[in-house]
């Protein structure tokens, strides 16, 4: 593949720097969840929307998740990555080649998030990762659905929160009003979003 979101993202995403901030941030986001989920036994994690497995990967070689559940339906529109040369089939391949060390810990879910949502018990994850589409509604619906997953003192996450994407930022200073926060606990690099649950 010619580019990937995480580790080999395309030049005009570094905003004239010489660092990628996709990676950096998520590296950030990794540390800041790992100092939460210390003494947690045995954690574990939802990612909703895992495209190539690199943040997979990433949470994965933290080491302190027993379990990581990800959905990713490999399907749906594909319009922005296709100036890139890729589509769904080597999105796949890419997420089993970038996940393959850990296959014991990671089970994949190749669905939509809103099938799934009855698949998991309320309050059954520490940390829940959101990178799936970027609307406003999908994103509130993904929150609604899901916030009732985390346990309480567990972390809620995602990507985008920026003003290239409206929606996202609407739709998690939603929640965070529903929660007694105005706004995101963290904003990273990489412009994703933290916000603790119930703290």
């Amino acid at each position: 593949m010619k580019n990937t979101m995480r580790f080999n993202p395309p030049r005009s995403w570094f905003a004239g720097g010489n660092l990628n901030p996709q990676l950096i941030g998520m590296v950030h986001v990794i540390g800041t969840v790992a100092s939460y989920v210390q003494g947690v036994e045995k954690p574990k994690m939802l990612e909703i929307g895992s495209f190539m497995g690199e943040s997979t990967l990433l949470f994965a070689s933290m080491g302190c998740f027993e379990e990581i559940h990800c959905i990713e339906p490999f399907s749906g529109d594909f319009d922005e990555y296709k100036d890139y040369g890729d589509d769904w089939s080597a999105v796949k391949r890419e997420f089993f080649t970038n996940t393959r060390h850990f296959k014991d810990k990671i089970h994949l879910y190749k669905d939509f998030s809103y099938n799934l949502v009855h698949t998991f018990k309320d309050e059954d994850f520490d940390f829940i990762y959101i990178d799936a589409l970027h609307d406003y509604d999908s994103v509130k619906r993904d929150l609604e659905l899901y916030l009732p997953k985390v346990k309480k003192g567990g972390v809620i996450a995602g990507h985008d929160y920026s003003k290239e994407f409206s929606g996202v930022q609407r739709a998690v200073n939603e929640m965070c009003t529903t929660l007694n926060q105005t706004y995101p606990e963290n904003v990273f690099m990489d412009n994703s979003w933290l916000v603790r649950k119930d703290i």
